[in-house]
C-alpha cells in the first residue's frame, strides 16, 4: 500500500473517531482486549511490543506490525489484509479497515468487550457465513438506493428531536440492507438491518448518548458518548443469538430473546415497507 493510500484512509479513520467521547486510552497495554465490530466480528487484541500486535479470531492467530509513517497521536498496525487504528484519547474503541479489497478500503468500529454479555448460541460456521453476508453488503457499490429523509417522517406525523432518516440499498429488487438513524432529545441511535435472499439475518444496533453535565445542570450537545452496541443474529425469522455491551439511557421492557425477536422483526418488516412504497 502506498503512503497516500494510508494518508487517505488515517483521514477516514480521524473524521469517524471524532464521533465519538474521549475517555482514558486502553490500547498501551499488554493485557489482551476483545473487541465486538459493528458487522458481528470478535477478536482480541495483545500490543506485544510498541511496533507489534496480535491479532486472535476464531480461527487464527496473526501478527500486525505499525505504519512507520503513520502520525505519532494515531497507531495505525496492518497485517496486510486489515488495518486496526488507535487515536490518543480515545478508549475502547478502534477501527477495523478492508485494505485489500479490490473495491477500496472499507471500516468499521469496533468496541471493547470487556464487559459484553452473550445469550444465544450459533455454530460458528454459521456465525462466519452471516458475517460474510454482512461484508458483501457492506462492500457492493451498485446499489439502487432509496432515502426517506426527515421531512418524510414529519410529513406522516412522525416527530422526533432531532429527526430521522432511513435508506434502503437494493439490487435486482431484492433488499440487501437498511439503515435507520433516530435523533432524540437524550441520544443518536442507529440500526444496520441484513438480509440474505429476503431474510433478515443480522442487526446491528447502537447508542450513543449526550453526557449529562453537573456544571451546566443538563447536557452536552457538543459531543456523543457511547452507551450501548448489541449484535443480533437470525435464522429462519428467528433470532438465535445476540451480544450486547453498556446499557441504553431508556430502558425498555423487551429484554428478553423473544420480545426483542418480536421488535426487530416488525421493525425490519416496517421499514421495508415504507421503502417499498415510495
Amino acid at each position: 500500500m502506498n503512503k497516500t493510500s494510508i494518508a487517505v484512509i488515517v483521514i477516514l479513520i480521524v473524521l469517524a473517531l471524532l464521533l465519538f467521547s474521549q475517555t482514558n486510552d486502553t490500547s498501551d497495554t499488554t493485557s489482551p482486549v476483545s473487541y465486538m465490530c459493528e458487522n458481528g466480528a470478535l477478536f482480541t487484541i495483545k500490543l506485544l511490543i510498541s511496533d507489534e500486535l496480535e491479532i486472535v479470531t476464531n480461527d487464527a492467530i496473526h501478527t500486525a506490525t505499525r505504519w512507520s509513517d503513520s502520525p505519532q497521536s494515531i497507531r495505525a498496525y496492518s497485517d496486510g489484509h486489515y488495518a486496526y487504528t488507535f487515536v490518543d484519547g480515545y478508549s475502547d474503541q478502534i477501527i477495523v479497515t478492508v485494505i485489500d479489497d479490490d473495491t477500496g478500503p472499507r471500516s468499521t468500529i469496533c468496541h471493547a468487550s470487556s464487559d459484553i454479555h452473550s445469550e444465544g448460541k450459533l455454530n460458528l460456521v454459521i456465525q462466519a457465513d452471516i458475517m460474510e453476508t454482512v461484508s458483501v453488503a457492506d462492500a457492493e457499490e451498485n446499489y439502487q438506493r432509496k432515502i426517506l429523509n426527515n421531512e418524510y417522517f414529519v410529513f406522516r406525523g412522525s416527530v422526533t428531536d432531532n429527526g430521522q432518516e432511513l435508506a434502503g440499498y437494493f439490487k435486482d429488487g431484492q433488499v440487501y440492507k437498511i439503515t435507520y438513524s433516530l435523533g432524540l432529545s437524550y441520544a443518536v441511535k442507529k440500526y444496520l438491518y441484513y438480509f440474505d435472499d429476503g431474510d433478515l439475518v443480522f442487526v446491528y444496533e447502537e447508542e450513543n448518548n449526550y453526557p449529562y453535565v453537573e456544571e451546566k445542570g443538563g447536557l452536552d450537545y457538543g459531543r456523543l458518548e457511547f452507551a450501548f452496541g448489541a449484535v443480533y443474529f437470525f435464522q429462519e425469522e428467528k433470532l438465535v443469538m445476540r451480544r450486547f455491551k453498556g446499557e441504553r439511557r431508556s430502558v425498555y421492557e423487551e429484554e428478553t430473546m423473544a420480545d426483542v425477536e418480536a421488535k426487530l422483526l416488525a421493525d425490519a418488516e416496517r421499514h421495508l415497507k415504507m421503502l417499498s412504497e415510495e
